[in-house]
């Protein structure tokens, strides 16, 4: 009723100006008037026909307490009780939350708390840690399924693709060339692009180190795709590229005596990190890691673990890259499983480890102020927790990740161009890609790889590129692991 919400809350009727400022005029019921509850059941409310009741006939009036606000969260009302821990961890004290909570109160219908804050999102970190050790354990059983073909084809060369030719040959001749010539293109726009993104990477890192003046910027070259970056980490990015391409031109066997020089390079800073906490057990605090259940409010599904796990395997996976190597081997019918096990394993390892060693001695409050999930930013804040800041852990993370990123460039550009040669040689793409130099390197292949590398590079969003990277790079991989049962089936039955 406009009466009523006039004498109680006030309406504007005018302005009043007072030199250059103006006031709202209100209409409303003094004070002493608004609080007189015994007489507020007095007031007229005009009805329709022209007659007048009191307010009393259509309301009770008493005074209540209630919130002064309501807040609301996914179109449902929302309370908040805020908390701080001291003297123990947050893990536990929550845990002593939730029992108490769940002993004492007994909440009304469609009523439910929620844990949220730090506990929420250390919840989240640590069961991203529970999913990606799963993905991992797949990844070693594929480098275990790899290891078998490439010991009984060790002839092979270029990964996936080869493999996928020859397994699905039970299914006939058009078969096994249509399934790997689709393999094969699957593979090399998932692998290719690893290099342009990783470029990317290591050309900010270096930049940074070096102090390489970053210059205008470029970019993007859409509304809608790319993103905008510097002209100097472009050009980096551009000489990594054509400085990784030399190794590979020059001989398969010259490139995998580069990527075993950059693998060693960066495997033993990576260990050396995990490592490095047991030398200062203060820092260690494993009560930041908890592997429980879903956060309150969060329902578990197959959208929310294929979610997760489509960006876990672009990386996880990879450890297949040995599988492109396996013909350098001194015996390959007995290293290929020895190097693509020795792999999947040391994968696995790096992939547990390194996270629950970064959770236990950062913890969310830690990662919340670094403010950037970027790898320099996260090892910095990690061994300066350890250490102390030092100029020597600067160079010492810097260098690290830039030969990691390097030897990923590096194997990218050898591995995919591998790729299409194997299949060209085997008659499922143009001939052309089965050419090679005088190295013995496929010269047609990998300069393809190069210039799309390059041309790549001008898209300039790194997410981006794993998107249509992740999708070729798993199709290969579906079709490799259902070309390894094909294979099976037709050995048993031999």
């Amino acid at each position: 009723n406009e009466f009523i919400e006039t004498a109680m809350n006030g309406k504007v009727v005018s302005n009043v100006l007072l030199g250059q400022r103006s006031f709202d005029l209100v209409v409303r019921l003094d004070e002493p008037y608004r609080t007189d509850y015994a007489n507020l059941h007095r007031l007229s409310l005009d009805l329709p026909d022209g007659g007048r009741v009191p307010l009393s006939a259509v309301a009770k009036i008493y005074e209540g307490g209630g919130p002064n606000t309501i807040n609301r969260e996914n179109v449902r009302r929302r309370i908040t009780i805020r908390v701080n821990t001291s003297g123990r961890d947050l893990g536990s004290a929550v845990a002593a939350i939730q029992a108490a909570v769940r002993e004492k109160v007994r909440l009304p219908e469609g009523y439910f708390v929620q844990y949220g804050g730090q506990f929420e999102a250390q919840q989240e970190a640590t069961r991203r840690i529970a999913l990606l050790s799963g993905v991992s354990l797949v990844g070693v059983f594929l480098c275990f399924c790899l290891a078998e073909l490439a010991a009984a084809f060790p002839d092979r060369a270029g990964g996936l693709p080869s493999y996928a030719f020859e397994t699905f040959k039970p299914w006939g001749d058009g078969a096994s060339e249509h399934i790997g010539g689709l393999s094969s293109w699957a593979y090399w726009l998932g692998w290719f692009t690893v290099a342009p993104i990783n470029a990317y990477l290591a050309a900010l890192y270096i930049t940074d180190l070096f102090g390489i003046p970053l210059g205008g910027t470029y970019g993007p070259i859409s509304d809608k795709f790319g993103s905008a970056w510097s002209v100097g980490v472009l050009v980096t990015a551009a000489v990594v590229l054509i400085v990784m391409f030399i190794p590979g031109w020059l001989g398969i066997r010259l490139g995998a005596t580069f990527a075993t020089i950059l693998g060693i390079g960066s495997i033993i800073p990576l260990v050396l990190i995990i490592i490095l906490p047991f030398f200062h057990p203060s820092s260690i605090d494993f009560g930041n890691i908890q592997l429980g259940t879903l956060p309150d409010g969060v329902t578990g599904s197959w959208q929310l673990i294929l979610g997760w796990a489509f960006i876990f395997t672009w990386t996880v996976w990879a450890m297949e890259a040995a599988a492109c190597y396996i013909g350098e081997c001194r015996e390959p019918a007995r290293d290929a499983k020895i190097a693509m096990t020795a792999e999947g394993l040391f994968g696995l390892f790096i992939y547990i480890a390194l996270p629950v060693m970064l959770l236990a001695v950062l913890g969310n409050a830690g990662f919340a102020e670094l403010g950037s999930g970027d790898a320099n930013v996260v090892f910095l804040g990690y061994v300066d927790k350890i250490f102390g800041a030092n100029e020597f852990w600067k160079w010492f993370v810097g260098l690290a990740l830039v030969a990691a990123l390097l030897l990923s460039v590096l194997n990218a550009l050898i591995g995919a161009s591998r790729g299409l040669w194997q299949n060209s040689v085997d008659g499922v793409l143009p001939k052309t890609f089965g050419r090679t130099n005088s190295h013995g390197s496929p010269s047609t292949a990998i300069i393809l790889s190069l210039i799309a590398s390059l041309l790549v590079l001008l898209v300039g969003s790194p997410l981006q590129i794993y998107v249509f990277s992740n999708m070729g790079y798993l199709f290969a991989l579906s079709v490799a692991l259902v070309g390894f049962g094909v294979f099976q089936i037709g050995r048993a039955h031999v």
